[in-house]
């Protein structure tokens, strides 16, 4: 087939010089090349009947000998008014499971607080994997995040990848703060892991037949207020499946399990996930999920959970309620550590996020005393340039 800017150079060809036809012909082989490009594009979407999800999707979409550098910035800060002064608060505990805090990533003090940038970079490796790391900017200074290699899909639904990232036991965390609905982490993944989750080196092995997810990790087993015993590595399984329905009604249900060695014996975590999804149209959206988990470390029984609804009217306004339950602790400790937040979610821009955020909060103990925990937040995320998105990221 002749293509139209041929026949236009042909046309001009007695009107022009050599130097500018040999411009022109340049041109148009840029072009060519541009619509060889999209024309794959277009073949392996049409390939696609069902894409799957997982985290740090990335499309393979380039020529092969191609590995752009995808770069994004993410910006999070807010004010804080809290009952509770910032030395105290610095050094809170919550009985049975925290003798005290330490790092508070976010929102330690009242008044503002810059919480931290984090810098995305990501990158398809000619079609075969993509990379991804995100790089933490704090106060203290610069760490990473995670920064992994996963495969592209590989013969019989598997992924492949190394390195350092989020452990999938659970949806959430996979997630980084600025994806999470509300500003802190559930009380359950705090007290067992972090305020940020758990992430640490290792590999992960993913199989995705269709509607199901069946993942197995091996880690350093690093993390210290669940494991932490040195050289013992940290195994994770899970496994999920969606059911969806003609309604525009989504469910997906899951369980997980840990084990690991810590300084003075083993650790088991078991972990049951419920996620039910409901859209109204285009835009508006209701969705509930659940997440508890069960503790064994060296005989010690522990568990809590958290469930949240999230609601998006539009694809800028909506609000979001959290309950927060501590319900089984060591002899002797209380049993009724909760904490309930609401959240109103205004996404004014694609690029930002403006919280109004509520807590309270009963978890918490300030030297031999507990006290409740009244916090008001106003908290905004920019996040800039190409931002990879993350499994489960509501808006």
């Amino acid at each position: 087939m002749i293509h139209r800017p041929i026949i236009a150079l042909a046309l001009l060809a007695p009107f022009v010089s050599g130097g500018e036809i040999e411009r022109l012909k340049e041109t148009i082989e840029e072009q060519n090349r541009q619509i060889g490009i999209l024309m794959k594009r277009v073949e392996r979407l049409e390939k696609d009947e069902s894409p799957r999800e997982h985290s740090h999707e990335h499309e393979a979409d380039v020529e092969k000998g191609e590995t752009p550098l995808h770069i994004a910035l993410v910006a999070n800060m807010a004010a804080v008014a809290r009952n509770v002064g910032n030395g105290d608060y610095a050094a809170y505990g919550i009985p049975g499971f925290l003798d005290e805090a330490g790092e508070i990533p976010f929102n330690p003090e009242r008044g503002f607080n810059l919480n931290y940038a984090e810098i995305e970079f990501t990158s398809s490796l000619e079609g075969v994997a993509h990379l991804y790391s995100s790089l933490h900017v704090e106060k203290e200074g610069l760490h990473i995040g995670e920064l992994f290699v996963e495969s592209e899909p590989l013969p019989g639904d598997l992924t492949l990848k190394g390195g350092r990232f989020r452990s999938a036991f659970a949806e959430i965390n996979t997630l980084h703060q600025h994806g999470w609905n509300f500003s802190s982490a559930p009380l359950v993944i705090e007290t067992f892991f972090s305020p940020v989750g758990i992430s640490e080196d290792g590999a992960s092995l993913t199989w995705r037949p269709g509607a199901t997810q069946v993942g197995l990790e091996a880690l350093q087993g690093t993390n210290e207020r669940s494991f932490g015993a040195g050289d013992a590595p940290l195994y994770v399984g899970y496994l999920r499946h969606t059911l969806r329905f003609p309604s525009d009604l989504a469910v997906r249900v899951g369980g997980s399990w840990m084990h690991g060695k810590n300084p003075v014996g083993t650790t088991d975590i078991y972990g049951g996930e419920l996620k039910v999804t409901k859209t109204f149209g285009a835009e508006r959206s209701l969705t509930w999920q659940t997440l508890l988990l069960e503790r064994d470390r060296a005989g010690e029984r522990q568990g809590g959970l958290y469930t949240e609804a999230l609601y998006m009217a539009d694809a800028e306004v909506g609000g979001a309620l959290r309950y927060d339950l501590l319900y089984k602790n060591l002899p002797g400790e209380p049993e009724d550590l909760d904490r309930w937040t609401a959240a109103l979610i205004y996404k004014p821009y694609d690029f930002a996020k403006v919280r109004l955020q509520y807590t309270y909060d009963r978890s918490k103990r300030f030297g031999t005393e507990r006290r409740d925990v009244h916090e008001l937040l106003l908290g905004l995320t920019i996040e800039a340039g190409e931002h990879a998105e993350h499994v489960g990221h509501n808006h």
